[in-house]
């Protein structure tokens, strides 16, 4: 473990600071909390920042002086800032509102669809429309309910505060610290962080940016082992508990905490391509590209994987569609696959499933340092034909791990095909968390009604439209699992995080976009080009014209700006010259 490794009485000394700030924390005004915020954002700082990298891309064993190490270097940086500052940001703009008006910042529009209210949460600036032009998300409330905010913000600032225990997910290095900000900032709480050990070289950007809300003592964190991580999710002054993992971890924290517990559990996620007439074979690849891409993420260590592909199977482009994504799946590259016990899942499915077609992926040991026991390079798995009954193993069981289930549905129409989906997503599979549906744009306006009913139907906690549902998790919407789960049966979770608006009454997020659109349908086979990480952290940070102006410099390079300023001057004398002949006679 790479940070300060926690002990019972390190704990023990954590939570006294912490219950005895709570309630002056909670009770900061709006102001401060804001604050507190741009003292936390100013901090961002390229050498830790690039600490963090090297440390990531050497932990998932990714060589740095080679083109797939340059990329992944510099893909950390960003992902990591653009996350975490701007879900800062968004914070900051709700405190500075409600300290100059009283009230929390309202989405920028809202609408009715039945007895629900819904609340467009992106775009909500010309950077997201220029970003993702054809995105739309908004936030769908419970049917009945009000677009009020800031209820859980209260209840806690007249409680005095409360002292949470965060549990950082183990696939994500991001996401701990994301779940830190919503528990202080949504909730007003002070928190105490456990980094996985898959994770915790975070804490050292963690450590530096965090510094102003650390030295006030608003938040401690660190390492610990199996001992000390069972003390300090069952000790005696602890309010609250906040979990992003697996039931099994939930269950055994339950047995001995019962007081406010919230989670973010995984799910068999659906992947719903609804047939049609009109697919021409280059959509077909397209798509097939954008699922692979979201199947190779990460090796498929992310709870919004796609791990079930539903497919009519009378579809005409069905066994084309399928070959694809396999083929894009086989053409990419191995990574190892750094995530704990992702080989035993994967033996575990070809038990159970012992015909499943096995595909090997691009092995380059130059670029990659693979390890038998913590790095292996594993094969991709496909689970065709998948029986679609109760209880079936792939139904039942998240892989979190390379690999992809294919169960085909007998239907006679495109509205009996999206019934029959949305029948087997609420009845068969478990977990509640995110949905994808993919429609092609002639089907849908044929078929409006029929695509609107499974959007409104699949109980998920987000629903996107037509791509992978990381375009939902990057906007400013929800994330959990559906209301209703309870503590003895969580599904995907309790509770929400992220929510910038601070809707007290959330259901769901659902994103849309055309049914082609490259500013949202990521490829595998021909990834975009990314400018360099310190000039885009730059622009992420500080949006200037100068900084923008640097980022596209460092990207085409120096030769090419001085070229094209040099024409752009001439193309200006010369306009000059012209209207001063014609002005002269």
């Amino acid at each position: 473990c790479e940070s300060k490794m926690l002990t019972k009485a390190s704990v023990d000394n954590a939570y006294a600071t912490l219950q005895s700030k709570k309630a002056e924390f909670a009770s900061l005004p709006p102001k401060q909390k804001a604050e507190l915020l741009t003292a936390c954002l100013d901090r961002f700082d390229h050498s830790v920042l690039e600490q963090f990298a090297a440390d990531a891309c050497e932990y998932r064993g990714i060589v740095r002086d080679t083109p797939v190490g340059k990329v992944n270097y510099d893909l950390e940086q960003i992902i990591l800032v653009s996350m975490v500052s701007k879900y800062m940001k968004a914070l900051r703009e709700q405190m500075t509102c409600l300290d100059k008006t009283g009230s929390f910042k309202p989405p920028p529009s809202t609408a009715k669809m039945g007895n629900r209210t819904t609340c467009r949460v992106f775009p909500l600036n010309a950077g997201d429309s220029r970003q993702k032009p054809n995105l739309t998300c908004d936030v769908w409330l419970q049917p009945g309910k009000p677009a009020s905010q800031g209820a859980e913000y209260r209840k806690f600032v007249k409680e005095g505060g409360n002292v949470c225990l965060v549990l950082g997910a183990s696939n994500m290095a991001f996401l701990g610290w994301i779940d830190m900000l919503y528990m202080a900032f949504v909730d007003s709480k002070v928190c105490l962080i456990k980094w996985p050990p898959t994770h915790d070289y975070i804490s050292k950007v963690f450590e530096h940016v965090m510094q102003p809300m650390i030295e006030r003592g608003y938040t401690a964190h660190g390492c610990c082992d199996m001992d000390v991580a069972i003390h300090m999710s069952s000790h005696k002054t602890l309010d609250s508990i906040h979990m992003t993992g697996g039931q099994t971890t939930y269950d055994a924290i339950r047995k001995s905490f019962h007081k406010e517990f919230t989670c973010e559990l995984g799910a068999v996620s659906p992947y719903i391509v609804c047939p049609g007439d009109e697919w021409t074979d280059e959509q077909v690849e397209a798509h097939a590209d954008h699922l692979a891409w979201g199947i190779h993420m990460n090796q498929s260590a992310i709870c919004f994987s796609p791990k079930l592909l539903i497919v009519s199977k009378n579809w005409a482009k069905k066994d084309l569609f399928i070959e694809s994504t396999k083929k894009f799946l086989a053409n990419s590259l191995a990574y190892p696959c750094w995530f704990p016990g992702m080989e035993a899942r994967q033996k575990a499915f070809l038990k159970q499933y012992p015909n499943a077609e096995v595909r090997s992926a691009k092995s380059v040991p130059a670029f990659f340092n693979y390890d038998e026991e913590k790095r292996p390079k594993l094969d991709w798995i496909f689970i065709n034909d998948v029986p679609n009954k109760t209880g079936e193993y792939a139904l039942v069981t998240e892989p979190f791990a390379p690999m992809l289930s294919i169960l085909e549905i007998d239907d006679s129409s495109v509205p009996d095909f999206l019934n029959q989906a949305a029948d087997l997503c609420a009845n068969k599979l478990p977990g509640n968390l995110a949905a994808t549906v993919i429609v092609h744009s002639a089907t849908q306006e044929k078929n409006s009604d029929a695509v609107e009913k499974i959007l409104a139907d699949l109980e998920y906690g987000t629903v996107s439209l037509n791509s992978n549902i990381v375009n939902s998790y990057v906007a400013s919407g929800t994330w959990g699992g559906f209301p209703g789960n309870t503590p003895e049966n969580p599904q995907s979770g309790i509770g929400f995080v992220h929510n910038s608006f601070m809707f007290d009454f959330p259901e769901k997020t659902v994103a849309r976009c055309p049914f082609i659109d490259p500013t949202c349908q990521n490829s595998l086979s021909k990834p975009g080009k990314l400018p360099p990480a310190r000039e885009l952290v730059q622009v992420l940070l500080n949006p200037t014209g100068m900084n923008i102006a640097k980022m596209i410099c460092a990207t085409i390079g120096w030769p090419k700006v001085a070229a094209v300023g040099t024409l752009a001057l001439g193309a200006v004398s010369f306009g000059i010259f012209k209207l001063a002949r014609a002005f002269l006679g």
